[in-house]
């Protein structure tokens, strides 16, 4: 009888292992097949993300960044050599590590394997000939220092389908450089490595995932950019969910009617008032338009009141104390929300003094022929940084007005004083009239949403909830 009670308890003890090793392996085969938890998943890819424009779109250009946000546009589709991180350290990006120095020069290798939009391998003719383009149209000013050749065009040769090779002096910040935005690597109007296509569409802006871009594929399947639209309009189609974000505020009527974020960009973006120099009615009343500016109605337009190009430098110097005695040409960019706000606040304070100012409104795709054909007094100017630092910033200013030389020179003086950008801000032919601190607000749930040093927007990095994207996409 013990015995059998023995062999029966021995028994039990085996079913009931048996039996809970079958629970366990049932258990692990419904965690296997069950949906992991929403925060343990990837982000999905796909879906569309839908933005407002603060002035008339154009398709993206790296060497022409009027705003903040054309400057996020173009950062979408093109890509440089070098870029910089959050401590301004140059990092490889089409390149495939650090220039090396040679006897032959300076050598950049590009990562293998790296896809154009049009789906053609990058090759290192390809980058010579972008960075020839850059040296001979409006980047000039960002490849000062480089070498030249004896007829002026920028010394730069590809030396095998994957080397470039370039001319610099010794302790040259090549890779700093080539990081600038306006040497991003243009192949076609439209066409670079970056994570999205562009295409316009009537006045609207569209941005297609490019599944091999160089950064590596990204998260939306679709960027949408509308034409700008009166304010009300753009807060009602945000409250309405038409568009995802504003740059105008968090509702129409001051209480929003969902859950609104904001994305601050840091870097401010100095506004200026350009001058003509070559008139000479306006050198004689240069520091009386100075003394005219009334900075607090600059700011109910939306600026932030500041009279040089960051704080603690020293502002623009303008000569002559001579009021106007002509009727003074204001040139505004039609449809510029911003422009046309500043340029009715300008209107005011000149009708306060008794001066005459005559507003020439201009459509977008005219207004670059317009300036250079020289039919105005003053323009506003936005000076997005290029580069980080006060050199980056005060040379930006100068490459916006237009002056490169006025740019290249505060780029090579920086190389022996890094400090003293300050005394070039002074030179600068125009008026600071504030800066522009952009915010956007967004609808909730938009994933990686972050700005770079510069204040870019990471587009390619942005995700949306998962039950958004559609799989496959």
């Amino acid at each position: 009888m013990p015995g059998g009670r023995q062999r029966r308890g021995r028994a039990s003890r085996a079913s009931r292992g048996v039996a809970l090793a079958s629970v366990g392996a049932a258990a692990l085969l419904g965690l296997a097949l069950a949906p992991p938890a929403e925060g343990a998943l990837p982000p999905g890819y796909g879906g569309r993300l839908r933005l407002p424009a603060t002035a008339p779109l154009r398709l993206p250009d790296p060497r022409r960044v009027d705003t903040p946000l054309e400057a996020t546009l173009a950062h979408a589709v093109f890509d440089t050599l070098y870029r910089l991180d959050a401590r301004g350290v140059a990092r490889p990006s089409l390149a495939l590590g650090p220039p090396e120095r040679t006897e032959e020069g300076v050598l950049v290798r590009l990562r293998e394997g790296i896809r154009r939009h049009d789906r053609r391998p990058l090759r290192a003719r390809d980058v010579a000939r972008s960075l020839d383009r850059a040296h001979r149209g409006e980047a000039a000013a960002w490849l000062a220092g480089f070498g030249t050749r004896t007829d002026g065009r920028l010394d730069v040769e590809a030396i095998d389908a994957q080397t470039l090779r370039l001319q610099a002096p010794e302790g040259f910040p090549v890779a700093r450089r080539l990081a600038a935005l306006p040497l991003a690597i243009v192949l076609g109007r439209g066409t670079g490595t970056g994570p999205f296509r562009p295409r316009m569409r009537g006045g609207a802006l569209r941005l297609y995932q490019f599944r091999a871009a160089a950064r590596g594929a990204p998260h939306l399947r679709e960027v949408w950019v509308e034409p700008p639209r009166p304010r009300e309009e753009e807060l009602r189609a945000f409250e309405l969910g038409e568009l995802d974000g504003s740059w105008r505020g968090a509702s129409l009527y001051g209480q929003a009617r969902r859950p609104v974020e904001e994305l601050a960009l840091p870097a401010e973006t100095p506004v200026l008032l350009a001058v003509r120099q070559d008139r000479p009615a306006l050198r004689q009343s240069g520091a009386a338009l100075a003394q005219a500016i009334d900075r607090r109605r600059l700011a109910r337009a939306g600026l932030v009141p500041a009279a040089s190009l960051a704080e603690g430098m020293p502002a623009p110097r303008l000569e002559g104390t001579r009021p106007p005695a002509a009727p003074v040409v204001l040139l505004v960019r039609a449809d510029d929300q911003l422009q046309e706000s500043l340029a009715g606040a300008l209107a005011a304070r000149f009708d306060e003094l008794g001066w005459r100012l005559a507003a020439q409104r201009v459509p977008a795709e005219r207004y670059d022929a317009v300036v250079e054909r020289s039919g105005w007094d003053l323009r506003f100017v936005q000076a997005p940084p290029m580069l980080p630092g006060s050199a980056g910033l005060v040379a930006s200013a100068f490459a916006a007005l237009g002056d490169d030389e006025g740019a290249a020179r505060v780029l090579q003086d920086a190389l022996e004083e890094p400090d003293g950008a300050g005394r070039h801000a002074e030179t600068l032919g125009a008026l600071v009239l504030g800066h522009r601190r952009a915010v956007l607000h967004h609808r909730p749930g938009l994933g990686a949403l972050s700005v770079d040093p510069l204040g870019r927007i990471r587009l390619g990095a942005v995700f949306l909830p998962r039950a958004e994207t559609t799989p496959g996409d």
